[in-house]
C-alpha cells in the first residue's frame, strides 16, 4: 500500500540549543506526510546522488524452532527501488528490485568511484549470524551465513562486487573474526567506508564464533582489492563496547557518530561521537548512555540527532548529551522503528525516512516505512 496521508501530528521535539541552554520551547509538531507498506521488515534507506531514486533493504525474516525463534531466512532478503518526487512523495517502483540475498541491512551509495565501482553504487551488508534455511531450520554452517559486502548497479540490480567479511578475509584478520552481524553502514566525503560490527556469541554454528563490537573503516583505495579478494593492510577497526549498529558520518564535525544495541556493557545503549581524525585513538566517552538499545541515527541540519529504539520509540539527543522522547499521539505506536535516514527537499525541508523492521510480524512484503516531516 502507497497512500499519501493528510499529516497526523507527533508530539514536540526539541532543538539542541534549547535542551542545552534549558529554554522554553515552542510547538513545533512534527507529521508522517506517507507511509508505503510494501516491504518484508524493512531495515535501511539509501538515496541515490541525484536524490530522485530511495532504496530500501528488506531483511526477509524467519522463525525457527519449537519457541519460534527470530531469524532471517536466507536467500529471502532483497532491495526495493522506489522514485522519490521533488515534494519527497515516494512511489515503489519495484519492491523486489535484487533478490535472493541473505540477510540484508544496512545499505549506503558510494559518493565517489573507484577504478572499478562507479559513484552511485550500492552497497549493502548481508550475512546477519542467525538465518533459517528454506526449511526453516537454523543454519549451522558459517561459511552458508555468506557475510558480504555487496555491490549493486543501482541502474539494474546486478550484483557487481562482494567485499568478503567471512573466515580468511582480510576484513576478518583486521578485527580477529570474522563479521557476525555486519549492520549498520556509512561512507564519509573521501568515499571511505565504515561498516558497524554489532558483535556476538554464536555457539550454534560450527564453527563457534565470538566477534566483538566495533567499526570498520575501510579506505577508499582498498576498496576494489578487497572486492577482488586481495590482501591488504590499512584496514582499522576500532571496537566499540555494547553493540554497534547505527553509524552515521556527519560533514559539519567531520565526524563518526555511532550508537549502540545491547546492554551488555557499563554505559547501557549510548551514543558516540568520534572525530575522523581520531579514528584510531581509544573511544571517547559516548554523549548520551544508558539508553535502551538503538538502532539508527541521523542528524539534522540544526544539529539535532534523532534516534530510534528498539522499544517503538524516537528520542531526540542534543550535542551535550540531553535526551527527550519524541512522544507520539496514542493512535501512532511503532514496533521497531530501525535504520533511519534524511531526505532534503530544494526548498530545504528535510524528511525522515523510518522504515518500520515488524520483527514479529509474521506477515510478508506488507510492512511500512514512514516519512516524517521533521
Amino acid at each position: 500500500m502507497n497512500r499519501f496521508i493528510i499529516p497526523a501530528t507527533l508530539a514536540l521535539v526539541l532543538s539542541g540549543c534549547s535542551l542545552c541552554n534549558n529554554k522554553p520551547a515552542t510547538s513545533a509538531p512534527l507529521s508522517i506526510v506517507q507511509q508505503v507498506s510494501e516491504f518484508h521488515k524493512p531495515e535501511s534507506s539509501a538515496l541515490s546522488l541525484d536524490g530522485k531514486t530511495m532504496f530500501v533493504s528488506n531483511c526477509g525474516s524467519g522463525f525457527f524452532g519449537k519457541d519460534k525463534i527470530f531469524a532471517l531466512a536466507a536467500g529471502k532478503g532483497a532491495i526495493s527501488k522506489l522514485a522519490v518526487a521533488p515534494d519527497g512523495k515516494l512511489t515503489m517502483l519495484n519492491p523486489r528490485f535484487t533478490e535472493g540475498i541473505n540477510a540484508p541491512l544496512g545499505i549506503s551509495v558510494i559518493p565517489k568511484a573507484t577504478a572499478k565501482i562507479p559513484a552511485g553504487s550500492l552497497f549493502v551488508n548481508t550475512g546477519y549470524f542467525k538465518q533459517t534455511d528454506k526449511n526453516n531450520n537454523y543454519i549451522l554452517d558459517y561459511t552458508k551465513l555468506a557475510p558480504a559486502t555487496l555491490i549493486i548497479d543501482p541502474d539494474n540490480g546486478k550484483i557487481i562486487g562482494r567485499i568478503n567479511l567471512g573466515p580468511g578475509s582480510s576484513v576478518a584478520k583486521t578485527k580477529g573474526a570474522p563479521f557476525l552481524v555486519p549492520n549498520g553502514m556509512a561512507f564519509d566525503c573521501d568515499g571511505n567506508l565504515y561498516i558497524a560490527e554489532t558483535g556476538a556469541v554464536d555457539d550454534r554454528v560450527t564453527p563457534n564464533i565470538t566477534a566483538k563490537s566495533g567499526i570498520m573503516k575501510i579506505p577508499h583505495a582498498l576498496i576494489d582489492s578487497l572486492v577482488e579478494n586481495k590482501p591488504v593492510t590499512g584496514l582499522q577497526f576500532l571496537p566499540v563496547p555494547g553493540g554497534s549498529n547505527g553509524v552515521m558520518y556527519d560533514s559539519g564535525t567531520d565526524s563518526i557518530y555511532i550508537v549502540t544495541c545491547r546492554d551488555d556493557c557499563p554505559y547501557g545503549g549510548a551514543l558516540y561521537k568520534v572525530p575522523r581524525s581520531k579514528f584510531t585513538s581509544p573511544l571517547p566517552a559516548p554523549i548520551a548512555k544508558n539508553l535502551t538499545p538503538a538502532d539508527g541515527i541521523v542528524k539534522t541540519s540544526d544539529n539535532r540527532l534523532i534516534v530510534s529504539l528498539f522499544n517503538g520509540n524516537l528520542i531526540e539527543i542534543s550535542e551535550c548529551g540531553r535526551v527527550r522522547t519524541i512522544l507520539l499521539e496514542p493512535n501512532v505506536t511503532f514496533a521497531q522503528p530501525s535504520d533511519l535516514k534524511i531526505l532534503k527537499l530544494k526548498c530545504g525541508t528535510e524528511l525522515l525516512i523510518m522504515p518500520e523492521q515488524s520483527p514479529k510480524d509474521p506477515e510478508t512484503w506488507k510492512h511500512t516505512v514512514y516519512v516524517i516531516q521533521l
